[in-house]
């Protein structure tokens, strides 16, 4: 037995003081983490090495959408933010044989315009035409109620620029032969 004048214990020698504060150390670099994006996102219109297979398969679904007759997914091929395109997309959806004076829709040439845009020229059936594509987030809950969690996903559309976005130069030739401005360029 001994006595200590007003002597603490050293608390690096007691037993179990370090296992709290590594405990709570430990629990609260989790939480951090769980919550953190895995890496910043990439700018909307970035030239990723995967852009061009990503532009044809939604211009592939957009015109199957059509040969399909399925009005719904083709409202997913298209900007939902730009409701004169829509609307004129939705009428040009309404033409029994447009499928077929689009197929096959091939992707020639892309190209970045403004902070958010990608101007591609296609290959239609009946020549070629300059189209614009945007990437917005798409939104979700990923749990069910009292726990929210959102998640943010990156989806390809057809859309317009504004007319303050619009490039100064159309593209009015690829290759020598003529290209044609969308049908719909309003916003």
């Amino acid at each position: 037995m001994s006595i200590s004048w007003g002597r603490r214990p050293d608390p690096r020698r007691t037993p179990g003081a370090w296992r709290a504060r590594f405990a709570v150390a430990l629990i609260a670099a989790s939480v951090v983490s769980a919550f953190a994006p895995p890496e910043p996102p990439a700018p909307p219109n970035a030239m990723t090495p995967t852009l061009h297979s990503e532009i044809q398969a939604l211009l592939d679904v957009h015109v199957d959408r059509i040969a399909a007759r399925d009005d719904a997914g083709h409202r997913l091929t298209v900007d939902p933010t730009r409701k004169t395109y829509t609307s004129c997309m939705e009428r040009l959806f309404s033409q029994p044989d447009r499928a077929a004076a689009l197929r096959p829709m091939k992707l020639l040439r892309i190209e970045r315009v403004g902070g958010s845009y990608i101007r591609g020229i296609v290959q239609e059936r009946d020549g070629l035409s300059e189209r614009y594509f945007r990437r917005a987030g798409v939104f979700w809950n990923q749990a069910l109620p009292p726990f929210y969690i959102w998640r943010e996903a990156w989806r390809w559309y057809l859309s317009v620029p504004h007319p303050s976005e619009l490039p100064d130069v159309p593209i009015t030739q690829q290759d020598g032969a003529p290209v044609r401005s969308a049908e719909c360029r309003t916003v």
